[in-house]
């Protein structure tokens, strides 16, 4: 291709990249689904596709590596999304019958991976603090499943007969997190909350 064929087409791939994280992001936010379901621009992109983003001078932000490791982020936000909250049938399936706790464990791998590449990233701080806040919120967008899971357990648990209230149950079951199955998640929760906050 000629050299404006390639500025095209890099500047349609950079339009393409920034709609989808946007789409990601946003639907993830406020629980809505994607808008895009088509597949996306993630499969093998990296800093190397977006040269108009590479930094000219030394000491110039690095905005393709911003970008990639942006793509990275939305792509695990993407599939956690994907297989954790689907649909709140398959959901609520899941959190009941206690399934999700290998997909879970994959992800917190993933994403601890996410971070050792990219949570070190040299750039301005107003991107890094975005970025190290997006890490979060996908912390906690992933262990949080987990913490509703045990609820939706225990109130699944609660006999009809029992007298106490529904909030004086989940008060007893939760009395004792270091004893339950899924303590590792909830702590992780609670912590990548305060992390957020």
């Amino acid at each position: 291709e000629s050299a404006e064929e390639a500025r095209i087409d890099g500047r349609k791939r950079l339009a393409w990249a920034n709609c989808y994280v946007s789409d990601r992001l946003i639907s993830v936010r406020i629980g809505k689904a994607f808008w895009s379901r088509g597949p996306g621009p993630m499969t093998g992109l990296s800093s190397q596709d977006f040269p108009s983003l590479q930094p000219f001078n030394p000491g110039d932000e690095d905005y393709a590596k911003i970008m990639q490791a942006t793509l990275d982020l939305t792509q695990l936000y993407s599939n956690v999304h994907d297989v954790l909250y689907s649909g709140m049938r398959t959901s609520g399936q899941m959190m009941l019958m206690g399934d999700y706790v290998k997909y879970v464990d994959d992800f917190r791998t993933a994403i601890a991976r996410w971070n050792t590449t990219w949570g070190k990233l040299e750039c301005s701080p107003y991107i890094k603090v975005t970025l190290q806040m997006s890490y979060e919120y996908l912390c906690l967008y992933t262990n949080a499943f987990v913490f509703q899971a045990a609820i939706s357990q225990a109130i699944a648990s609660k006999p009809k007969t029992e007298a106490h209230s529904l909030r004086d149950h989940l008060r007893s079951v939760f009395s004792n997190v270091g004893g339950m199955p899924d303590a590792r998640f909830i702590w992780a929760s609670v912590a990548a909350a305060k992390a957020y906050l």
